[in-house]
């Protein structure tokens, strides 16, 4: 744990000078429940609080958002690029279809919460500006499929937000470095003391020893500290939101990353996401393979 540079998600926006409409992204977040049980927490709102003021301060014309999920965090970047006239891009990648059928939940004025049945897109419409949609271009696909493949340009800012779990995150960061411009940032959610095996190994293992981190403190502990939490079994915890950029690197990115490297671990990660595929492939034709490990069966045929 890096205490020297932890700062508290509300004085991290105080600091960014930017005025935020605090109110617009707590009344948006309703509509995106973290826990769809208990919507009336309008858990971590403020993350949108805090892209917001990032793409305000930092300007940033080519945005990738990793894992759309229902769309506040790349609603919240569209937002910032039209209030403050940016001339920019929010691609916002995921593999789940925009036009899937699914069931939302929304928050009427008078404080109540219904459930629709709408594929994303219409949803949007529902809860956003037009002219905010505009400025974002959806993507299905795997991420690092869609970073090789889609003529993205130079990443300015990237939110890390997808799978996850750790073989994903460590290819999504080196997809983003392999695609970034000179001055970039990138913003990992859910560094989580109490899943040190995903996002935050990465960010330890690939990251720390060559970037300054500021790991930023949500309120989700507090948030999660709600009554009604007890009798769906949520403890609270600690969640850290992980910013980088260029100007927090301790030695030159093509030395910290050199391009024999960053091809590596993508190689590598096709390997895995092979297997994983495959693995995924035989569970949906035959569900009691789920518990069989079968990593040796997979390196001997490699």
């Amino acid at each position: 744990m890096y205490t020297n540079n932890i700062i508290e998600i509300d004085s991290f926006i105080d600091n960014l000078k930017i005025k935020t409409p605090k109110e617009y992204f707590k009344k948006l977040n309703y509509n995106f429940p973290i826990i769809p049980d208990v919507p009336e927490l309008n858990l971590n709102y403020e993350r949108g609080m805090l892209l917001y003021g990032l793409v305000g301060k930092n300007k940033p014309k080519t945005i990738v958002d990793l894992g759309t999920a229902g769309g506040y965090s790349a609603i919240c970047m569209a937002k910032a690029l039209t209030d403050f006239k940016i001339d920019g891009r929010v691609y916002t990648i995921d593999l789940e279809p925009h036009n899937k059928i699914k069931q939302y939940v929304l928050r009427s004025d008078d404080g109540t919460f219904k459930k629709i049945r709408c594929d994303r897109q219409e949803l949007w419409e529902k809860l956003a500006d037009k002219e905010y949609l505009e400025k974002i271009d959806v993507v299905t696909g795997y991420s690092d499929e869609v970073l090789r493949n889609h003529n993205i340009p130079k990443i300015d800012m990237a939110f890390v937000d997808a799978s996850k779990n750790y073989e994903s995150t460590k290819n999504e960061f080196f997809s983003i470095i392999k695609n970034s411009s000179e001055n970039f940032q990138i913003v990992f959610n859910d560094y989580l003391l109490n899943t040190p095996e995903n996002v935050k190994r990465v960010i330890d293992d690939e990251i720390v020893p060559y970037f300054s981190i500021t790991l930023i403190r949500t309120n989700t502990k507090k948030q999660m500290s709600h009554p009604s939490l007890k009798s769906i079994g949520d403890e609270p915890y600690d969640q850290f939101i992980c910013l980088i950029d260029n100007k927090s690197l301790k030695k030159p990115l093509s030395d910290a990353y050199p391009t024999t490297k960053i091809e590596k671990n993508l190689k590598d990660y096709k390997k895995w996401e092979r297997r994983w595929k495959t693995r995924n492939m035989f569970n949906s034709k035959m569900p009691f393979l789920k518990n069989i490990k079968f990593r040796n069966f997979f390196k001997k045929n490699m």
